[in-house]
């Protein structure tokens, strides 16, 4: 089974970003990414039934850019 996770920037300041995160555009949890620890913290749950898989594969996701010293404004995770 493929899985996607879209992942949006939707703020950002100079200690975190904040990351919407889903299946797709309408369908979002948040989470935001301290950018010296790269400490990830969910705000919001994606909004489906089993919510728990998306927020471990967007967090590794956005730590892998941090990591290459980045934050981007998109990015996705596939499998």
């Amino acid at each position: 089974m493929a899985f996607y996770i879209l992942i949006i920037k939707s703020a950002e300041d100079s200690s975190k970003a904040i990351y919407k995160f889903g299946p797709n555009e309408e369908c979002l949890g948040s989470l935001s990414i301290d950018k010296v620890t790269g400490e990830v913290e969910q705000i919001d749950p994606v909004p489906v039934e089993r919510p728990e898989g998306f927020f471990v594969r967007a967090s590794t996701k956005l730590r892998k850019h941090l990591a290459n010293g980045q934050l981007p404004d998109r990015t996705s995770w596939e499998s």
